[in-house]
């Protein structure tokens, strides 16, 4: 049943991070008007603190780009030839920019207007001088947009240039509407299929760890089912990154979505594999159960506290270990709240203790053993 549930956590995951991946949406004040055009603008506070600001104009619906400052790391992969950017022959925008877009017709209308490039220059010009932490320019689902990330209120105070020079931009993209939206970005659809497969290997290695932690006690010695997943683990990913290369093709956005990719799949498939190889040593497990009585046990309850003050419970039965490679040794199992209710005082217990379908022992049951 857990082995069933365990596939369901990754199709589920898979789903909900497509879901929120393809979303885009976000909603403002109107501001401008006059010499200024008119604009939604947005403030994002957490805990009191301003962390975004976003100014936004409509754009055409289908047509999906991102422009940031250009980095390090955008030099290497275009370096490697595995992300080819769109060049304008303008060295000033060039340099100074990465436009994350595999649109031709994009890239035509800023080789062609220099009025569009100087805009979208100046909006990380005044970024540096007003000290942002952070400025972006999106356009997605039928708005582009600028977003920054204040150090303080001086956002507020800049909203207004920053639309002037947005302006141009969201004016030059509905003058050419009909062009760019004439040309699909597939691109899209396959970095959110890509970053969603690797998102719910990352949610079932979590679920794996949750259902390893949270008052279980089945296989002993885990730790050596996790190493021997180590390596078809890494293996998987090996198989996984050249595919993305190989899906996704030669774009500007290629090492960002393999980068991300890595980073939380190198995660999920290792801890996704032992998660379902827990599972399955446990489900798929035919062999009969050995009886294994054990004396001199000991119970524990240990409380600890959590964030914001809150106590988790943690129940553990200490025994010797009765396994002939380990014989007497120290050995710890971790209960059940339930468990721990049925086996508390007691210094006598039986094991019931099965062998595993894939030869990593696991504990079935535990019961309190009456001596007569």
């Amino acid at each position: 049943m857990w082995f069933a549930f365990g596939l369901v956590t990754l199709l589920l995951g898979f789903t909900i991070s497509m879901i929120a991946r393809s979303r885009a949406g976000w909603k403002g004040d109107r501001r401008g008007g006059g010499e200024v055009p008119a604009y939604e603008f947005q403030q994002v506070f957490y805990k009191k603190r301003l962390t975004r600001v976003r100014i936004g104009m409509p754009a055409p619906k289908s047509l999906q780009f991102r422009v940031r400052k250009e980095r390090g790391h955008d030099r290497f992969f275009k370096a490697m030839g595995i992300s080819v950017e769109i060049q304008v022959s303008d060295p000033q925008f060039d340099d100074a920019v990465y436009l994350e877009s595999d649109v031709e017709a994009l890239g035509w209308m800023l080789m062609q207007n220099s009025e569009l490039r100087a805009a979208i220059v100046n909006i990380f010009l005044q970024a540096d001088a007003s000290r942002f932490k952070k400025v972006l320019i999106r356009c997605s689902h039928g708005r582009v947009w600028i977003e920054v990330a204040p150090r303080d209120a001086e956002a507020v105070i800049a909203a207004d240039s920053l639309a002037t020079h947005l302006g141009v931009l969201a004016k030059a993209l509905t003058t050419h509407r009909t062009m760019l939206e004439q040309q699909e970005d597939p691109f899209v659809r396959r970095a959110i299929l890509v970053l969603s497969i690797s998102t719910a290997t990352a949610v079932l290695g979590i679920y794996g760890l949750i259902r390893g932690g949270t008052g279980r006690t089945d296989i002993l010695d885990s730790w050596q089912l996790f190493v021997a997943c180590v390596v078809p683990g890494a293996i998987g990913l090996g198989i996984f990154v050249a595919l993305i290369v190989a899906f996704l093709g030669r774009s500007s956005r290629t090492h960002l979505v393999l980068v991300e990719a890595v980073l939380v799949g190198g995660v999920g498939f290792v801890l996704g594999l032992f998660g379902l190889a827990r599972e399955m040593n446990v489900e798929f497990d035919p062999s009969p159960a050995q009886s294994i009585e054990i004396s001199g046990a000991r119970t524990e309850h240990k409380i600890t506290r959590g964030r914001r003050g809150s106590r988790n419970h943690h129940y553990y039965l200490h025994i010797a270990d009765w396994r002939v490679s380990r014989q007497g040794a120290p050995l710890r199992l971790e209960l059940s709240s339930e468990q721990f209710r049925q086996l508390e005082n007691q210094r006598n217990v039986t094991l019931h203790v099965k062998s595993g379908s894939l030869g990593f022992e696991w504990v079935e049951s535990i019961v309190p053993r009456t001596l007569e």
